[in-house]
């Protein structure tokens, strides 16, 4: 297919410019012109620089490369683009008609402007403002799940990041109570519930806040989504979720707490180590090729100390799969005691499972970090 051509009328830094997009669009760029060559140097940024004057006399000649045509053996005029300073735009335009040359287009702020995002979208340098996605594209392409659970008495929760946000309620398989049902005569956006469609609801008791997790896995299909809770949640804002969208960054995680002696030594606050050493067991035993890699990370100091994230969904599904296949292996070695009571243990052990995952080199996403929000 035949390239388009172009001369660009001016030989300042807007010429420059507008010269440069133009050949990252594949346009064949020929000719600088100026009014008159007085002054004017012979050759700029790697092309010759012609009089007005010039650019009509080889016209007439047939003496300008023209190829901008999809049929062959056909002509066509080079589309001259008039980079002026607005204020002279006018008066090259009427030098274009006057030699009875319509091919031309004057490059005013608004048009330079969209030549300008284009030319270094493709360099994939200075970022436009305007790629950083509305509300309404977030809402599409992004689902944040902010948890909340009948323990806490109430479904409101404490931040309103956006539309992507969504409360859903965990654990309502064995919950007395619905968040949100109909006929609450609520005006605001429905809570949702871990028990629709593929779902663990009802093993809300040993997983938490994990079986919001699994159905976010299971029943959403944003590009981008994140756990939260009603109380705590990540500082991201939108420039940094439209870094996960563009693939320019995998996920975002909490800076990691520091646990003395170790990370191992974390469980011990929240979790009997006879169910860790089940939970352990089973981690070992699905996956023994990274035993080495996670004992390692084990008796290191660092530990997300909980799994709150926004990532893309590539990343958490990888991460999912690999976790809940973890934790169901670990009923086998988990005393009866703890199934039997209203205790997370999985929710627990899952905050060293996750910092083994997402600290060891197990998965190769590009990480960043940022704070935890908590307001009470």
């Amino acid at each position: 297919m035949a390239k388009q051509t172009a001369a660009v009328f001016g030989a300042g830094e807007k010429a420059v410019s507008v010269k440069r997009s133009l050949t990252s669009a594949d346009v064949l760029v020929q000719y600088f012109i100026v009014k008159d060559k007085e002054g004017a140097p012979a050759e700029l940024d790697g092309l010759p620089v012609i009089s007005v004057e010039e650019f009509f006399t080889f016209r007439k000649a047939g003496m300008l490369t023209i190829v901008n045509t999809s049929e062959p053996g056909k002509s066509a005029d080079p589309v001259v683009y008039i980079a002026l300073d607005e204020k002279d735009q006018a008066a090259a335009a009427s030098i274009m008609r006057e030699n009875d040359y319509n091919e031309y287009m004057k490059v005013e702020a608004d048009s330079f402007g969209k030549m300008m995002k284009r030319y270094y979208d493709a360099l994939h340098v200075y970022p436009s403002v305007k790629d950083i996605p509305s509300d309404e594209e977030l809402a599409k392409d992004v689902f944040l799940a902010q948890t909340v659970n009948e323990i806490d008495g109430s479904p409101a929760v404490r931040f309103n990041p956006g539309s992507f946000a969504h409360v859903i309620q965990t654990g309502t398989a064995v919950s007395k109570t619905k968040f949100g049902a109909e006929g609450d005569g609520s005006d605001e956006k429905p809570i949702l519930h871990d028990n629709v469609g593929e779902n663990i609801s009802f093993l809300n008791r040993s997983h938490g806040m994990l079986t919001a997790l699994y159905w976010m896995w299971k029943n959403t299909e944003a590009k981008v989504i994140g756990l939260s809770q009603k109380r705590r949640m990540l500082d991201v804002k939108k420039h940094e979720l439209y870094l996960l969208l563009k693939g320019e960054l995998d996920i975002i995680l909490p800076y990691p707490m520091i646990s003395l002696p170790s990370c191992e030594a974390h469980r011990s606050t929240e979790l009997l180590k006879e169910d860790w050493e089940g939970v352990k067991q089973a981690l070992f035993e699905e996956h023994p090729e990274g035993k080495e890699i996670f004992e390692k990370v084990l008796s290191n100091q660092y530990v997300y100390s909980e799994s709150l994230f926004i990532g893309r969904r590539e990343i958490v599904s990888d991460y999912c799969a690999w976790l809940f296949p973890i934790l169901t292996r670990s009923k086998k070695y988990i005393p009866a005691k703890s199934a039997s009571e209203t205790y997370r243990y999985n929710e627990f052990a899952g905050e060293i499972l996750f910092t083994c995952y997402f600290i060891s080199n197990f998965t190769e996403a590009k990480k960043a970090h940022t704070t935890v929000l908590v307001r009470a």
